[in-house]
């Protein structure tokens, strides 16, 4: 077409040109350029990522994600200790606690007696009597919350027994299903006048979720029982005192490098009466005391100390237990143990390194080869107190401390910052624990998503060299306290911040470990259960995506935002290098309502990439978004294949995403 002497096809063709140049001088100047979408739109690029490939950083510490876990919302009993039988031992404050008395014999009796018990640490037993015959007498339980069984699983019953000499029968124990029909059941004879403990396999024959164990006497006379328990055949390991195999699979999966146990609050109790005492947590389950459990009930120690560290060395996870200070728990009015009397708890302290550690001719070492372990769990790590702070504390970590080191210079001690992560009560018990020396340094921290968000630079400025610091409790606590996806974003970015200070940062957990449903006292927890089911939540999931992708070393980035898109930050990175599968790890967390199409870069004249990789996403449409046992997968990582991986690629991070990228190189 031609206008007044003009080619007007020409005159638009240049234009383009120019317009082509100038954007080519755009890019060349700020790095930054329009990037056609599809065929109906453009979208804006958020920012570049710039890796430096060749530049290492600190190392990451081997030990940076770990797991926390307490006896809280039946997380031991009831939970991952797969004893299905509750109060066994008669030693809850109400005796017959869990217990359901059958009898309608004339001059029957089922009372609490302790005049001749079968030791010293168990003083109470259940005695049955009647004599006349007919009728039933016996116990019944469904343990917490129903004894769940599985048709053609196998059952271990077994009970401490006794009777007197007139006693002409016998005990027949069921399970009984919510019909009231027996799907499994076993008789035991040979009753004697002295205590004897009594086992049988009963093997349901049909499944039920909400049975009673049922535990009848058969005759005339009296009969004593303790310690009546019924554990399932199929635990983790296939041990006799063995934990809920599905439960520590979930566990598993996370890869802890470490375990700290037993808590929490519940080192600490209520009152020093109450406080965890490890030496009543192992040898024969008949011998442990019952203690009173801060959070419900009673703890039958049937998980102790030993167990504990059997699951460590299963899980390739450190053992880290901490250990009382003289102090119960201090938010709910410290009980202190007066200083001329501290000696046995740090007695206490020396006999647990011993007992993991030890030759198997010292005293405690042979108690741990008694066990069945004469190898030593070489334990490496002990923390002294739970969330204790103050003068108080502060006098009894140095005795503590004192002692230790003279024998065992080469444990790491774990020091508390108490319940503060900020303001002059943190300032006080930071400046102290630098003072003394303290190896590791504690701090917690439950707080709104908002805060998590906030400071996930939190350690980026923090003093180097003067301890390590150890994140033993952390969760996003926001609106009701759900396990939602705002709270597993807010936390995955706080962890971006860990995982680029880890020099620092050396170990972290995110606390509690495990809820029950029906039990629940603390949310939000990693791991919800009942007693045939289990899920994750998406804060789970996170902790797994970043355990499980961790690198070797940490990598400089720089992360420059488009101008056009100025104003609240709304991703957070952390870059690493994995030597053994030759990858580069990109962590982002994208809180943004919008995709974040972002330019990465990776520098490096080293190594070149294969234009392999993969990415693993975790989203959801709505922030408020949970997982559940009817939809356990809601907010779960799903893994796609990166169409283009190199030097310099495009991603579009997800809205409400956390993404973990694997460059192939």
């Amino acid at each position: 077409m031609w206008l007044g002497g003009f080619n007007m096809k020409k005159i638009e063709k240049r234009r383009q040109t120019l317009l082509l140049l100038l954007i080519i001088a755009n890019i060349a100047f700020s790095g930054f350029f329009i990037v056609k979408a599809n065929e109906n739109r453009s979208d804006l690029l958020s920012g570049v990522l710039t890796v430096e490939g060749d530049r290492k950083g600190p190392e990451i510490s081997p030990l940076l994600y770990g797991a926390f876990f307490e006896d809280i919302n039946c997380a031991a009993d009831g939970g991952l200790y797969a004893e299905l039988v509750r109060n066994r031992s008669f030693e809850f404050l109400r005796s017959y606690t869990g217990w359901q008395r059958i009898y309608d014999r004339d001059k029957a009796e089922i009372v609490v007696e302790n005049s001749k018990p079968i030791n010293e640490n168990n003083p109470h037993y259940i005695k049955l009597s009647t004599d006349c015959p007919g009728g039933e007498l016996g116990l019944k339980t469904a343990g917490y919350g129903g004894i769940a069984v599985e048709n053609n699983k196998g059952y271990r019953f077994s009970a401490y027994i006794r009777c007197e000499d007139d006693f002409d029968g016998f005990i027949s124990v069921f399970i009984e299903n919510e019909e009231g029909k027996s799907c499994g059941e076993v008789e035991i004879t040979g009753l004697t006048g002295e205590w004897q403990k009594y086992s049988a396999i009963i093997k349901a024959e049909e499944s039920a979720k909400e049975a009673v164990l049922a535990v009848m006497v058969q005759g005339v006379g009296t009969v004593y029982m303790d310690m009546i328990s019924l554990f399932p055949l199929d635990t983790w390991k296939g041990r006799e005192n063995g934990l809920r195999k599905d439960l520590v699979e979930m566990l598993a999966a996370l890869e802890p490098t470490f375990i700290r146990f037993p808590g929490g609050c519940i080192v600490e109790g209520n009152l020093l009466v109450s406080a965890y005492r490890w030496k009543d947590t192992i040898g024969d389950p008949a011998e442990r005391k019952t203690n009173p459990n801060l959070w419900i009930d009673f703890q039958s120690y049937g998980l102790g100390f030993y167990e504990y560290f059997l699951l460590c060395e299963d899980l390739g996870a450190e053992p880290v237990p901490i250990l009382n200070a003289g102090l119960s728990c201090q938010v709910r009015g410290a009980q202190v143990v007066p200083m001329e009397e501290l000696d046995e708890w740090v007695q206490d302290a020396l006999d647990l390194i011993e007992y993991a550690n030890g030759p198997v001719d010292s005293y405690w070492g042979a108690k741990r080869v008694a066990a069945g372990h004469p190898e030593p769990f070489n334990l490496k790590y002990l923390g002294i107190g739970n969330e204790n702070w103050g003068p108080e504390y502060h006098e009894r970590f140095a005795f503590f401390q004192e002692a230790i080191k003279e024998k065992y210079p080469e444990i790491k001690l774990i020091t508390g910052a108490g319940v503060a992560y900020d303001g002059p009560d943190y300032r006080i018990a930071w400046d102290w624990a630098a003072r003394i020396g303290a190896d590791i340094f504690d701090e917690h921290m439950y707080c709104p998503p908002q805060w998590f968000f906030a400071h996930a630079d939190r350690y980026d400025h923090y003093p180097r060299g003067v301890m390590e610091i150890f994140v033993g409790e952390y969760a996003a606590h926001g609106e009701r306290r759900k396990n939602n996806l705002e709270a597993a974003l807010s936390e995955a970015a706080f962890m971006t911040g860990l995982e680029r200070n880890s020099d620092l940062v050396t170990m972290s957990a995110y606390a509690p470990l495990f809820n029950k449903v029906g039990a629940s006292q603390w949310t939000p927890d990693l791991i919800w259960f009942d007693n045939t089911r289990v899920y994750g939540t998406p804060s789970y999931y996170v902790q797994q995506m970043f355990s499980v992708n961790k690198g070797d070393v940490i990598l400089p980035f720089d992360f420059r935002k488009s101008p056009s898109a100025q104003g609240e930050d709304t991703m957070y990175f952390a870059c690493s290098r994995d030597y053994e599968n030759s990858d580069i790890i990109i962590k982002a967390a994208n809180r943004s309502t919008e995709k974040q199409l972002v330019k990465i870069d990776l520098k490096s004249d080293n190594f070149t990439f294969s234009g392999e990789g993969q990415a693993i996403i975790l989203t959801s449409e709505r922030l408020s978004d949970e997982n559940s046992f009817e939809n356990p997968t809601k907010v779960a990582p799903v893994t796609e294949k990166l169409k283009t991986a190199d030097k310099s690629f495009l991603y579009r991070f997800s809205p409400y995403s956390v993404t973990v990228l694997r460059i192939r190189y």
